[in-house]
């Protein structure tokens, strides 16, 4: 715009003035600024905005002083604020109308007059109808451009809030465009710039109608991918807003040349499948098909990397697939799963969603993926911890789901994988106990200071809801000691051995049902109880410790006549985990113990499992998971997911 001093600027459909107001309080030059809308109620908005930032922004930053003085012009303003100086001086002035109507016979160029220098007007009308006959050395626009088929499609927010003038643009969104183009030429000086946001869909359509106008000759156009910061992918991925700015010059001669500069929220390569006029893309695709494309836009999309593949996540992933619609329903929320790492079967990598039926399937009828499953990656060097360590590193995700098998005596490799995504903006949600045991302190301190979720239901009794009961249900209670019967192998050998049944049919028993592993020494041995106890010693009572500082015994030297003898006695014997303050400082016990048969605790069979929590307000809480399969499991990563959308 050169040495023009002030800069006219009209602001149409300002709505709440958030555009014109911020170019008068932030330009380096003296401007001058006509805000313009069809809403009244807008226009008491921006004036109230004009009012608070203004009058904020200046004092912040040239030492504003208002005084009592009455203005009776705009060169009043002087005494009026003191120290905002002949740089910005003046007020916001708030027409009412329709695009450029409020502005008819105003033109934005030098010797417009000392008295209106840095002064902001406000004027009610539509479009362009305000400024009829008013010149300008920059027009920005933001008008409503939603087409009316999808706003009943748009999130809950924006239908119920938003007033419906400020989003509909007709029948293809693009009638305010209609109206406005054809009249730019007789609304900008020479070198004048015409800013406008458009539709994510609407670049071509737009771009046309200046070409149409029979003035515009189009020089230059460049796409340029404008992404926000990896921290921020979710609602990267969101905002998929087309800015076109249309720069023209002339004065009387019409518009002489258009500069297109386009900025795309999508993925690079997205071709935006662009809409003409008659309603179809290029490619021919219906309006049913482009607009579950803008409602696919407009929605948030969750993505997922999903760190193992075992049973629980394949429960998992059938899960999310079932829950898929629901989801959209409920959260205006689609959630994908973008990787899965494998420890012996490869990746898969694939940013716009795995086809989650078609990979649980592959897995548990041929214990591979099929090939050509999009994305997939196999090779030595994704073996063992390979193909988790590829995913942190090229994964397109949000949420990291750490579901790799555990390892009991160091919490890793799973504590770096926690570490990982934290350092990439991502949030965390993990079934393996191993990183809440050895160093859940240093994990939530993390995702505290960077602002990132961080979710672990699982990690002790599948999904049932113990550390969201405490978070959300126990508030300013002190939870003063744990207890419970934590490992559901151990309380069904105990149980078997009561009744009889030879060791070596306990164990293929067992291990047919899934809950025994190939080697059960980290059940018998108490190990997995220790890690428990650890876990919701570490949540609840803020304890960090380890699991070996737990005084730990398990099962292993224990004998079915010992068992039987108990029995014949009135008592069973469960092995119990118990945590406990002391003189400040926190102790943890996991040990076989004879309990009454009339025991609450004698009452918990099979794979059942039972946590006790001892509260100084509440008293004793026992939460009870009851025979729980692998779909509880699948079902606490779920609800950790769920917490991610809406919190």
């Amino acid at each position: 715009l050169g040495s023009r001093q002030p800069v006219r600027i009209l602001d149409c459909c300002c709505g709440s003035g958030a555009i014109g107001l911020s170019v008068a309080a932030l330009a380096e030059m003296p401007v001058r600024v006509i805000c313009t809308d069809i809403s009244s109620d807008a226009l008491d908005v921006a004036r109230e905005n004009a009012r608070n930032l203004l009058g904020a922004v200046m004092s912040r930053t040239e030492g504003f002083v208002e005084s009592d003085e009455p203005e009776s012009d705009g060169s009043s303003g002087a005494s009026r604020r003191r120290g905002w100086g002949d740089k910005n001086r003046g007020k916001v002035e708030f027409l009412w109308g329709s695009f450029l109507e409020p502005v008819a016979g105003k033109r934005f160029e030098r010797g417009w007059g000392d008295k209106n220098r840095g002064k902001v007007e406000f004027l009610w009308g539509s479009f362009l109808e305000p400024v009829a006959g008013k010149r300008f050395d920059m027009i920005l626009c933001n008008p409503p451009y939603i087409c009316d088929e999808v706003i009943p499609t748009l999130q809950k927010e924006v239908r119920e809030h938003e007033p419906m003038i400020a989003l509909t643009g007709g029948a293809d969104g693009l009638e305010p465009y209609r109206e406005m183009i054809p009249q730019l030429a007789r609304h900008l000086t020479a070198g004048g710039i015409a800013m406008f946001e458009i539709g994510h869909d609407q670049g071509e359509a737009v771009a046309n109608m200046f070409a149409e106008t029979g003035e515009v000759t189009i020089r230059e156009r460049r796409l340029r991918i404008c992404l926000p910061r990896r921290e921020n992918s979710s609602l990267r991925r969101s905002c998929a807003i087309w800015r076109a700015a249309i720069a023209s010059c002339g004065r009387g001669e019409g518009i002489r040349r258009v500069r297109c500069e386009v900025r795309d929220g999508t993925e690079p390569g997205h071709d935006g499948n662009k809409v003409n006029r008659a309603g179809e893309n290029r490619n021919g695709i219906k309006a049913e098909k482009e607009k579950e494309r803008v409602m696919k836009t407009l929605m948030k999309t969750l993505r997922i990397a999903l760190l193992g593949f075992g049973n629980s996540g394949k429960a998992l992933a059938e899960l999310l697939a079932d829950k898929q619609q629901e989801i959209i329903e409920t959260y205006d929320c689609k959630v994908i799963v973008t990787a899965i790492a494998t420890g012996s079967r490869g990746i898969v990598l694939n940013s716009e969603g795995i086809d989650l039926r078609r990979a649980v399937s592959d897995i548990t009828e041929n214990g591979v993926f099929s090939e050509g499953t999009p994305g997939l990656e196999t090779g030595q060097e994704l073996l063992g911890d390979g193909g988790a360590e590829q995913v942190l590193a090229r994964g397109d995700f949000d949420v990291l789901c750490e579901l790799t098998p555990l390892n009991i005596k160091t919490g890793q490799p799973a504590i770096g994988h926690i570490r990982k995504a934290f350092a990439r903006g991502a949030h965390v949600v993990t079934a393996n106990k191993g990183p809440i045991a050895w160093a859940y302190r240093e994990l939530r301190d993390t995702a505290v200071e960077r602002g990132l979720r961080f979710y672990y239901e699982t990690t002790v009794m599948d999904g049932t809801p113990v550390f969201n009961l405490v978070e959300h249900t126990l508030k300013l209670c002190r939870v003063q000691e744990v207890s419970g019967i934590l490992n559901s192998t151990t309380n069904f050998v105990l149980e078997e051995m009561e009744k009889g049944v030879p060791y070596d049919e306990i164990m293929r028993s067992g291990r047919e049902k899934g809950f025994i592993e190939a080697d059960p020494a980290m059940d018998l041995e108490g190990y997995d109880a220790a890690a428990k106890i650890t876990a919701l010693l570490n949540v609840l009572m803020d304890a960090d410790m380890t699991p070996d500082q737990v005084d730990r015994k398990g099962i292993e030297d224990v004998t079915p006549e010992q068992v039987r003898a108990l029995a014949a006695e009135g008592k069973s014997l469960k092995l119990l985990c118990r945590g406990w303050r002391e003189n400040g400082r926190v102790f943890a016990r996991v040990a076989p113990e004879a309990v009454e048969k009339t025991e609450f605790l004698a009452t918990v069979h099979g794979t059942t499992s039972v946590v006790t929590i001892q509260t100084d307000l509440m008293g004793r809480l026992s939460i009870v998971e009851e025979e729980p399969e692998i779909l509880q499991t699948a079902y606490g990563v779920f609800s950790d997911l769920l917490r991610v959308i809406t919190e």
